[in-house]
């Protein structure tokens, strides 16, 4: 089981003064959305892809100004494993294809847990290609919420109208249910998320009288929990302090896992407790890790290559540390070659160093994969690839199930872990990373 939790950012319109009204208008109905890389490019999606996307992405604005979103990720079994819920709050205001509104944010786990709820205002700008197609560029403006979070970043979007009109939005939720905290299904939330929490505090308890006894295992899993608790509040205790000084302790005792967790949680400073970066900690237990064949932090090292976080950019390196994270079964590992491959041109990055062979099939294997296993961004990579290459494509697919059976055979760890991607910007002069990338691309899986 995956779960992720990023800063999460909205398409959302605002209550239209009268002169604004035919532009609000035009939004009126059903839509569904596709990452777009830059705000220079549109994406072009096929009628088959709308309605794909229509069963599980769906942005519902209302005549009377209010706006709504349903995500929802399913597992192979057709279960959800993780939905988002966007509820109006009061009426939206629009001017100039500009929306801003407030909503209430609830993102569910499995069974219905709660992981996150909260009230938000966040902004949008609409600029439309068609009366089927929009694009957006929209980024939260407040979080009403304690939690610290990086700064938050635009996120752009095409949006195309589904095949339904407004009277079927009820017949849509009762074939696709999305837990909602309707009355309907309340009382299934209400038990989940108490039996989800008497069970991890229970866990937790023991974790840390094992911990007290010298088990290092022990101490290194309640750490990483402390530290994933101020993402995902079902692990219980939030504390950055309490976790790291469990995680030095394993780590201490030559528990490797604990120096890939350490590295972590050093990176995640200005999210959990606003000091800057700490890169040469951060380097240095990653360090450790990935010289004990640790793939997070094989995968973690790699990205600090590509940053430059250790002397300069390092690509030729970096490429052969994704390659083994990727083969020790990291998927952040999958998905960064796969946006190497697929986002810089092959001539800059021999320039470069990068050993690998850049061809667009193994770049869209590696993003099918990724997707497949629930990279949120890999989804846009994949379509991106399939609408440019399409002569690959199932090739690629595959190429993809052949991963998935041999990653299959790798056997999981049981304790939370965490992963990191990256993303990058392709400019006029050059290739451009943010430290903010990372922060934005965390991810926090349970496997």
């Amino acid at each position: 089981m995956r779960l992720f939790i990023a800063i999460l950012i909205f398409v959302i319109p605002l209550q239209a003064s009268a002169a604004m009204v035919s532009s609000f208008d035009s939004l009126v109905g059903v839509w569904t959305g596709f990452e777009r890389f830059n705000t220079d490019t549109t994406y072009v999606a096929t009628d088959a892809e709308v309605e794909e996307s229509c069963k599980n992405l769906i942005h519902v604005y209302h005549p009377n100004f209010t706006y709504e979103f349903i995500g929802r990720k399913l597992n192979k079994k057709k279960q959800v494993l993780i939905a988002i819920v966007v509820k109006p709050l009061q009426a939206c205001e629009f001017k100039k294809h500009t929306t801003q509104c407030p909503v209430e944010l609830t993102i569910y786990g499995p069974k219905g847990a709660v992981l996150l709820s909260q009230k938000i205002i966040a902004q949008s700008a609409f600029s439309w290609n068609s009366n089927i197609q929009v694009d957006v560029t929209s980024i939260a403006l407040e979080l009403d919420s304690e939690l610290p979070l990086a700064d938050s970043k635009p996120d752009n979007l095409s949006l195309y109208r589904c095949p339904m009109d407004l009277a079927d939005i009820d017949d849509w939720y009762a074939s696709n249910p999305v837990p909602n905290g309707g009355a309907d299904i309340s009382h299934i939330l209400t038990e989940s998320i108490g039996t989800s929490n008497t069970t991890l505090d229970k866990e937790n308890v023991e974790l840390a009288r094992a911990a007290n006894n010298g088990d290092m295992e022990a101490a290194r899993t309640r750490g990483v929990r402390y530290i994933i608790a101020y993402f995902i509040p079902m692990f219980g205790e939030s504390s950055s302090s309490k976790g790291i000084a469990l995680l030095k302790m394993a780590a201490e005792s030559g528990d490797m896992f604990a120096h890939s967790a350490l590295g972590h949680a050093y990176v995640l400073g200005p999210i959990l407790v606003g000091e800057p970066f700490e890169w040469e900690n951060v380097i240095r237990h990653h360090s450790i890790a990935a010289n004990a064949g640790i793939a997070d932090s094989l995968n973690s090292l790699a990205v600090m290559h590509v940053l430059g976080k250790t002397k300069v950019p390092d690509f030729a390196l970096a490429s052969e540390l994704f390659m083994e994270a990727a083969d020790k079964g990291s998927v952040s590992a999958y998905f960064n070659l796969a946006a190497l491959m697929a986002l810089i041109e092959p001539d800059t990055l021999t320039n470069y160093g990068f050993t690998l062979y850049s061809d667009p099939l193994t770049a869209m294997a590696y993003a099918k994969y990724a997707m497949d296993k629930g990279i949120p961004a890999a989804q846009g990579l994949w379509q991106h690839l399939s609408r440019t290459r399409p002569e690959f494509k199932n090739q690629a697919i595959s190429k993809a199930d052949t991963i998935t059976r041999a990653m299959a055979k790798l056997k999981p760890t049981k304790d939370p872990s965490l992963q990191m991607n990256f993303t990058f910007k392709a400019t006029d002069t050059g290739i451009r990373f943010d430290d903010a990338d990372i922060i934005y691309n965390y991810e926090f899986s349970i496997r």
